[in-house]
């Protein structure tokens, strides 16, 4: 049964909405996709670096992995991704070994 008002069919236009929807949909994963690839072919070129860090910031969690701050010895301060943010705690103090933007290890001081 289709119900038509002023000569528009609603379920064609409906079906037209979703159909609509679902391309932006897949638009923007597509650009979501491209945009971390992007990403990781950035830190892949980047020099590995060990230093000694302390967490001084951590970000509310996105998804899979969430934004930490990292003060060096020196005194640099360092925004990185971390994929396993429960693990990490304010304060915590270790050799932090990281490549671009990315976290690859972080081995904490056992007092």
């Amino acid at each position: 049964m289709n119900i038509e008002i002023d000569g528009f069919d609603s379920i064609e236009d409906a079906s037209v909405f979703i159909a609509i929807l679902v391309g932006m949909a897949i638009f923007i994963w597509i650009i979501y996709g491209i945009i971390k690839l992007g990403q990781s072919a950035s830190d892949s070129t980047q020099p590995i670096l060990t230093e000694k860090a302390r967490l001084i910031e951590k970000a509310p969690s996105q998804a899979y992995e969430t934004r930490v701050l990292f003060e060096t010895e020196s005194g640099e301060r360092i925004r990185l991704r971390a994929k396993v943010p429960n693990n990490l705690v304010i304060g915590d103090e270790g050799m932090l070994t990281w490549q671009g933007g990315k976290i690859i290890k972080f081995e904490r001081n056992i007092k």
